[in-house]
């Protein structure tokens, strides 16, 4: 698909996605001051991987007020997040940077958007707002549409309740979970394909309640990326 194509369909999901906020901050001060954000990289048509988050956090000191001002404007992403420069680096893209060391182009050349585009100061406030089936119902809507009109070659999500989702929406079926070598309990990736997609669950790198479990099981979390990317 021609590139011109694709950034005119990206915009159009950022209006989409602006007006939408713009008629949920009238009367909500949480996404009214959090702003939102749809894409974190350039978007291309059939990239080898697409990364899905959960929805937009961030540095709320450095970026109140600002976080969402470029895509009011209209604007598409000309760096990926991953990469931006060191005053800009984050936890996140730090990690992430650390788990595809070994392929490090094919993070560069990655698609990343989150599955919710609304900001909150942590994933259980977005789910506590009275909007949120409002919220859901629309970014559901936005992200399958994203993966069909992408179609990437392989999509990871940056935390398994994603996957779970993804795997219910796009009715794919489930692998055998990889899981953490302490207890054998918590799972760290899980695979799914349908129709020529791989689909990657990961364990969130960074969140508050995985992140211990993510930096006890890096070494075999990395092992297990190589096998799909490699």
């Amino acid at each position: 698909m021609d590139q011109n194509v694709i950034n005119k369909w990206a915009l159009d999901i950022i209006k989409k996605t602006s007006c939408f906020w713009e008629r949920l901050a009238i009367n909500n001060e949480i996404i009214r001051e959090n702003g939102f954000s749809v894409f974190f990289s350039p978007v291309y048509a059939n990239p080898k991987l697409l990364i899905i988050g959960i929805n937009p956090g961030g540095n709320f000191a450095r970026d109140h007020h600002i976080f969402n001002k470029d895509q009011i404007n209209n604007k598409l992403p000309i760096i990926h997040d991953y990469f931006l420069n060191d005053e800009d680096d984050y936890d996140l893209a730090k990690i992430m940077r650390y788990l595809f060391n070994f392929n490090i182009s094919l993070l560069k050349k990655s698609v990343k958007f989150n599955y919710y585009y609304f900001r909150t100061p942590s994933e259980n406030v977005l789910y506590k707002q009275r909007e949120f089936p409002e919220i859901y119902k629309f970014c559901t809507e936005q992200t399958l549409n994203i993966i069909k009109v992408l179609n990437p070659e392989k999509i990871i999500t940056e935390g398994l309740g994603v996957f779970d989702m993804l795997v219910k929406l796009l009715d794919f079926k489930k692998q055998e979970p990889i899981k953490e070598s302490r207890l054998n309990k918590f799972r760290l990736i899980q695979r799914s394909s349908k129709n020529n997609i791989e689909l990657i669950g990961l364990i969130h790198p960074s969140g508050s309640r995985t992140r211990l479990i993510f930096n006890e099981n890096k070494t075999k979390i990395i092992e297990e990326l190589k096998k799909s990317f490699m």
